[in-house]
């Protein structure tokens, strides 16, 4: 367990403004103001006079003074969790010539270019495109960059 700042003398206690919240899909992150670990939610703020800390929502609420944003801020986060994981267990549709695979959220299409060439390409939330020798190397290329995608909520 890290140090605690909340009882270190010279470290403000209010004044930090948000950046974000990133949602790193597994508990790994210790908090930097009171130590406690296993955070999955960081909540990245910023102090004019004293740098960044990446947080835990308890801390952040107390060091921003804002007791709202931080809850609308982690439900938007779960949610687009949750969608990412909808889209990753949604089944791709397959023809001889592309595979598509599209929920409200993510967009992902891949489409044979000339025989034993695959173009792959993510369309929403962010651009990823790629060539690849088969659909089945197109398909896992592009789950996976789903997968690797960080959610970031500001």
């Amino acid at each position: 367990m890290s140090t605690n700042l909340w009882n270190q003398p010279g470290v403000p206690h209010k004044g930090y403004h948000s950046l974000g919240v990133t949602d790193l899909e597994a508990a790994t992150h210790v908090c930097d103001m009171c130590g406690k670990e296993e955070i999955r939610y960081v909540h990245h703020l910023v102090h004019p006079e004293h740098g960044h800390k990446d947080v835990g929502c308890v801390c952040a609420e107390k060091l921003t003074n804002d007791y709202v944003t931080h809850k609308e801020q982690l439900k938007e986060a779960v949610a687009a969790t949750g969608k990412k994981e909808r889209w990753l267990s949604k089944t791709w549709k397959e023809t001889d010539d592309y595979v598509v695979k599209k929920t409200h959220t993510y967009s992902a299409k891949a489409v044979k270019i000339a025989p034993g060439h695959w173009q792959g390409q993510i369309l929403q939330p962010f651009e990823y495109n790629f060539k690849t020798a088969n659909r089945y190397a197109a398909m896992s290329m592009l789950d996976q960059a789903v997968r690797n995608y960080k959610i970031n909520i500001t």
